[in-house]
């Protein structure tokens, strides 16, 4: 009798718990969507690769780096970016002055691991810098235009 009491209590509490539990509320497709485009951020490779876009482009990078000329504010960098390119190619010092307004990471070449690199690398790392120079140069050009009324 005892043992029929204490398997009713036990049916009745799981009826009750069962009875209880809700039923969670239906995906959203648009939380669905960012979700979907993080996993294919960090974790789809390219061809395999093994590299992500989330390898370059990490999630905890958020930073600022500005470049300064002779006190004034040039520009602020982002990811990607690179500077002293004008030095590099023209073979002078670098004259702006960069600065870090939180902890970055950046990646150093001298003239020397340059000119050891392989023709491709470095006919690479040349168009890029070229790139660089040119749309710095036109976003210069399109200011002075525009200060100067034209």
């Amino acid at each position: 009798m005892e043992n029929l009491r204490s398997l009713l209590a036990l049916c009745a509490l799981s009826f009750l718990l069962s009875a209880c539990e809700t039923t969670p509320d239906p995906p959203d497709p648009q939380q669905q969507l960012v979700e979907r485009g993080r996993d294919i951020f960090f974790d789809e490779t390219f061809d395999g690769n093994g590299r992500t876009c989330g390898t370059c482009h990490r999630e905890d990078n958020n930073f600022t780096i500005v470049v300064k000329k002779r006190g004034q504010e040039l520009t602020t960098l982002k990811a990607g970016d690179c500077f002293g390119e004008m030095g590099y190619l023209a073979r002078n010092r670098r004259t702006a002055t960069i600065s870090a307004l939180n902890d970055v990471r950046i990646l150093r070449i001298n003239e020397t691991q340059m000119e050891q690199a392989q023709d491709s690398v470095q006919a690479r790392f040349n168009k890029v810098f070229l790139k660089t120079l040119v749309q710095r140069l036109e976003k210069t050009s399109d200011e002075l235009t525009n200060q100067s009324g034209g």
